[in-house]
Formats: structure tokens, sequence, C-alpha cells
């Protein structure tokens, strides 16, 4: 670039050598090396013009390839997902997706009233053997290979962390016995749904075991059973269970600016913008549902206000592990619906949103 200006200014600049007639000889040699000067001034800003020009554009073309390479990985991050090996979840009332899904509208509201599920037994050692006994088969057929990582969600009035390691141990060796073994064992009372986040990143190849027990002697909140058997989508596809329901990467939001977190959630997660069902978890996140709503709208997306449901609607309070039995429930209402499921849940400070599909 700078040689063609050099060569275009030294043809600007030729004429420059003739002298000027009527002039004597020292005012020409100095009309020439004014001119001279100024000609190579010219040039040399003129260049340093187009290379600082050059750098920018340089510059400006890299930018645009880092945010786009930055949006690439931010939207490849959304489409991480847990795979639903096994999923089964138990209610007071015997309330299923597939009753929710038929007549939702003969359902008695039990917003605020606190329900138990008294067509089983009410110890816990007893519900979480149940639980075992459901995901049993499923997870004796898992590879000596894939480690086992257990979470028990406990809220009951008389078990502590080493009583419910006891129940588990016993449960264990009653449904599965030596066919294996697992790897971690940790009780909770409270598990946040972010949680899943950490679990989606893990490189070590391993399922994901979540029991729910949930109740309360005082009534303050809803009884509420759940087992789940996820491993992350890297390893789901080299052990062929790519083809279950997932449970996509959820996503914390802040709840006074829910709208735009929301869309930059359906932005960032494609499977998110195609739900047409949005199950709350509990009744505070209801103050979400008009924000929520209308970004889907304006974003394209598919959400249904006719499939807006309240989990504590069916159950009464939803309690501490709410987000996870939410979760068990909208795994199921997506056959029902033949379309993905979006559960916002408050966690202890923020709120969260994922979708299953």
């Amino acid at each position: 670039m700078l040689l063609l200006v050099g060569c275009l200014s030294g043809k600007m600049l030729f004429p420059l050598g003739i002298p000027l007639p009527g002039l004597p000889l020292k005012l020409n040699t100095n009309w020439l090396l004014i001119a001279s000067t100024l000609g190579l001034l010219w040039i040399v800003v003129l260049g340093l013009r187009f290379y600082f020009y050059g750098n920018r554009l340089e510059r400006y073309h890299l930018w645009q390839e880092e945010c786009r390479k930055a949006d690439e990985a931010w939207k490849q991050w959304g489409q991480r997902h847990m795979a639903l090996i096994k999923s089964v979840v138990l209610f007071p009332r015997k309330i299923t997706a597939s009753m929710i899904h038929r007549a939702k509208q003969d359902i008695e509201i039990s917003t605020g009233l606190a329900k138990q599920i008294d067509y089983l037994s009410a110890e816990s050692e007893s519900r979480l053997s149940l639980l075992l006994s459901l995901a049993a088969e499923d997870v004796a057929t898992l590879s000596e290979e894939i480690a086992l990582n257990v979470y028990i969600i406990l809220n009951d009035s008389v078990s502590d962390d080493t009583r419910a390691r006891q129940m588990f141990t016993s449960a264990w060796q009653q449904h599965i016995g030596n066919i294996r073994d697992w790897q971690n064992l940790t009780v909770h009372q409270y598990l946040s749904p972010i949680t899943l986040e950490t679990w989606i990143k893990t490189p070590t190849l391993a399922a994901t075991l979540v029991l729910v027990v949930q109740h309360s002697d005082d009534n303050d909140f809803s009884d509420g059973l759940a087992v789940m058997l996820m491993m992350n989508d890297d390893h789901a596809r080299l052990w062929g269970f790519s083809d279950k329901k997932k449970i996509y990467r959820p996503m914390a939001v802040a709840p006074e600016d829910m709208a735009t977190h929301y869309r930059l959630f359906i932005d960032a997660q494609p499977p998110a913008s195609e739900a047409a069902g949005l199950l709350l978890a509990d009744e505070r996140s209801s103050l979400h549902t008009a924000d929520i709503m209308e970004q889907s709208w304006d974003g394209g997306g598919k959400l249904d206000a006719g499939n807006v449901l309240n989990l504590e609607t069916f159950i009464g309070p939803s309690g501490p592990a709410g987000a996870w039995l939410a979760m068990a429930l909208a795994a199921d209402l997506t056959v029902g619906h033949q379309s993905n499921y979006l559960v916002l849940a408050q966690d202890e400070r923020q709120s969260v949103i994922g979708t299953i599909q």
C-alpha cells in the first residue's frame, strides 16, 4: 500500500522538478526543496493513515471473531444437559402428570394446605427403600466402570445424617446387594437445583442418583417422594443414554431482573424457547409469570399460557425439595404434552430456571 502511495505521489510531484521560469536558480532550488519536503510529509502522513486504518480494521475483525466464538461457546454451554435415565415422582392423593394433563381443572386446589402421602407407610426408612427399589434395576445394570454418586434429600423430624446413611445401606442391601457399590453418599436437608451445573461439568465418568424423601410432622410443607438417575451428556452419549429425557443446564436468575435474564436464557438455550409449558415449583415463582410470558412471545418462543402450572396448586406447600419434585414432575409432563417444559424455582437467594426435554 505504501509503495502504491509513493508511486502516485512521485507522479504528482514530478512537475515540481521543472524550474520555474523567471526565477533565479537559488530560488528554484529552494522551491524544489520545500515542495519535496512537503510532498514527503504528505506521503508519510497518508501512509500512517492507511497503516492505522488497517490496524483498526484488523482489530475490529478480530473483535467480531472473538464475539462470534464467545456466542457459540455460550450457546454450546447452554445445550449441555443431564440425561435422565430413570425418574419417578410420588405425590399426595396419587396425583400424577397424566392426571394433570387429562383434567387438571378437576383436581382439588391445595394452595397453602399441607398434604401427606397417606397411601404409603409414613416411615422414612420404608419410603427410602421404596424409591431405591424403583431405580434398582437401572442402577444394577450400570457398568462397573461408571461410578455412582448418591444424593439423599431428606426432610423429616427423626432422621439425621447417620440415621439416613444406615437406612440407605439397609435398602441397598435389600434391593441391589453386592451387584455393585456406590462411590459417594451425601445427605442434605436442602440441595440447590443449580448443583446440576456442577454435575454437568464433571469430567469423571459417573452417574448421579438423587433420592427425595420429604415429610413434615408439623404440616409445614407437603409430602413428596422422587428418585432420579442421571448422567451428564458427554458420558451419556458414550454409554447409549443419549435418547433419554434431558435436564438442561439451569440458570440462576436475579428475581428483580427476571425479564432481561430470562431473555438471555432462551437466547442461549434453544430447547428453552421451544418449551410449551412452564411449571412453577412454588407460589413465589408465580410473581414472574408475566415477565416470562412476555419475553417468550417477544423472542418467538412457544410458551402457552394454558400450560403454566403451579406445583403448589396440586400438592400444597412444595417444601425445601420443591425444585427437585417439580423437575421430576416436568419430566413426566413432557411425555403427555409432547413438548419441552420449563421449571422455575426459588433458591435461597435467587431464582433458578431450567428446561426439561
